[in-house]
């Protein structure tokens, strides 16, 4: 009698649970609701939405790597204790879904992540509908941000390279001529070249600043043809805004042919096989476009991250994904003090687009009303065997502020002497007097 008693006590128990899990989609959901997480309402969450498992998940893990490292300096904002939540894709659009909608279910102030445009396009829809503010760390989709009123990007879009690259262009290397060799149907290719060109007419007033357009099919091995005609143009600069693998063959083509192009490309170079080619080749007229190198000491803010990475992982170098997952951190807690309300997403997502110049490991953050940034671009070259920051692309709102700054220190500094001369006048006066009266 008693066993019958205790086994139905235990299946009482087991449908209780059962029942409870019904409404719980994981554990820590469970966890959460039932037995709480021991904060007693003290503790602020971020949400960490990226693949932990899968394919992507070296990728995610980088981005997380600098979110962790971030928490780990600044573990608390409005005298609360911040929790990292996380959530696995699995590097899975249909587990993604319902990583997602667990996110949400656990009340995050603010999401970030996640790797793959594609990701984040899936969770907005529902971090949306809850009114939670995310922030994407890598993604240059235009998509993840244009679609989506609170969801944010600390990595460039895709198109700004194009601009950051014609500044480099006109004002380093001193060059009012280019020329553009892209891959067919690229929609990504098309739209930095555009950016290119159309800066480079703005900031060289000369309609024909880019002298010839050439296509080749991605994949090719012969670009004997284009790189001819563009030679015979006279342009001394060549944009390349397509894949590494095959600028990389461009590149080798062409010195076989002597013609003594500059060559400029895009993060797509941030390659290590195209990286240790060029070291090897010891190219030294080939740039492109990066959002971070540890060599590019911005910001405060960069010194604090390289220090703390070096005491957490040792002498490697940090990866641009670990600096901007460390910066979307930062910048989350910025616009929950803000807020002062970590549960407002509006005020949230006002403060983060309101916020100007934010100071991160990976340079000045401006979001513009897209939740996209206006921030700094590195342009990357080779100096004595190694990758190095050769020129650095500040947003027009840096470049204002800086400018102001230095006129008030002028103005600090004249009002300085005209006081001081007012001093050394003032004593002259009194010793004269003096002297008088003697």
């Amino acid at each position: 009698m008693r066993k019958k008693a205790k086994t139905a006590a235990l299946l009482t128990a087991f449908i209780m649970i059962a029942g409870v899990f019904a409404g719980c989609t994981t554990y820590d959901n469970f966890k959460e609701e039932f037995l709480g997480d021991g904060s007693g309402g003290d503790t602020i969450k971020i949400g960490v939405f990226e693949p932990a498992t899968g394919e992507f998940a070296e990728e995610g893990e980088l981005e997380t790597r600098g979110m962790e490292l971030a928490n780990s300096l600044y573990p608390e904002v409005l005298g609360k204790k911040v929790q990292l939540i996380y959530a696995d894709t699995r590097s899975d659009l249909n587990v993604a879904k319902t990583a997602a909608k667990d996110l949400v279910a656990n009340g995050p102030s603010v999401i970030l992540g996640s790797y793959g445009s594609v990701f984040s396009m899936l969770g907005g829809r529902y971090f949306e509908k809850e009114n939670i503010p995310a922030i994407a760390v890598t993604n240059t989709n235009p998509l993840v941000t244009s679609e989506k009123d609170n969801y944010f990007r600390v990595c460039f879009v895709e198109a700004a390279q194009g601009t950051a690259l014609a500044d480099f262009t006109a004002e380093s290397l001193k060059n009012e001529k280019a020329a553009v060799m892209m891959p067919k149907d690229d929609d990504q290719a098309i739209e930095v070249s555009r950016k290119y060109s159309d800066r480079m007419i703005k900031l060289t007033e000369d309609e024909d600043a880019v002298l010839s357009y050439q296509e080749y099919s991605p994949g090719d091995v012969d670009f004997g043809r284009q790189l001819y005609r563009i030679k015979e143009t006279g342009a001394r600069v060549v944009f390349l805004p397509g894949a590494a693998n095959d600028s990389l063959n461009i590149i080798r083509q062409a010195r076989e042919l002597s013609y003594p192009f500059i060559f400029l490309g895009t993060e797509l170079w941030q390659d290590e096989d195209f990286i240790k080619e060029i070291k090897d080749r010891k190219e030294k007229e080939v740039f492109w476009s990066a959002v971070f190198d540890a060599d590019a000491r911005q910001t405060e803010m960069t010194g604090v991250f390289l220090e703390a990475y070096s005491k957490e992982y040792g002498k490697s170098t940090p990866k641009e994904a670990t600096a901007l997952g460390f910066d979307a951190y930062l910048l989350a807690l910025n616009a929950i003090e803000k807020a002062g309300d970590p549960q407002n997403g509006r005020k949230i997502s006002e403060a983060l687009r309101n916020n100007k110049n934010f100071e991160g490991a990976s340079g000045f953050i401006t979001f513009d009303q897209k939740g996209d940034p206006e921030r700094s671009v590195n342009i990357n070259g080779l100096s004595a065997g190694k990758v190095t920051v050769v020129y650095v692309v500040k947003p027009a709102s840096v470049i204002k502020a800086e400018k102001e700054k230095e006129k008030k220190e002028k103005e600090k500094e004249k009002e300085k002497k005209e006081k001081e001369k007012e001093k050394r006048d003032k004593d002259k006066k009194e010793k004269d007097e003096e002297k008088d009266k003697d």
